[in-house]
């Protein structure tokens, strides 16, 4: 797999992961993404490889 295969899977995912999410009160996004955990204060970054 060339790194261009790469970029397109993970434009394609993305989006589809995005409109998925529409009105959910929930964003993507492709860099810097921390999820709050419910009930406490703490962050976890996020790490999703195609």
């Amino acid at each position: 797999m060339t790194n261009h295969n790469h970029g397109h899977i993970a434009i394609r995912f993305t989006a589809m992961l995005d409109a998925h999410l529409d009105n959910s009160g929930c964003i993507t996004g492709n860099s810097g993404i921390k999820v709050n955990i419910i009930e406490t204060n703490n962050y976890m970054s996020l790490a999703i490889r195609v």
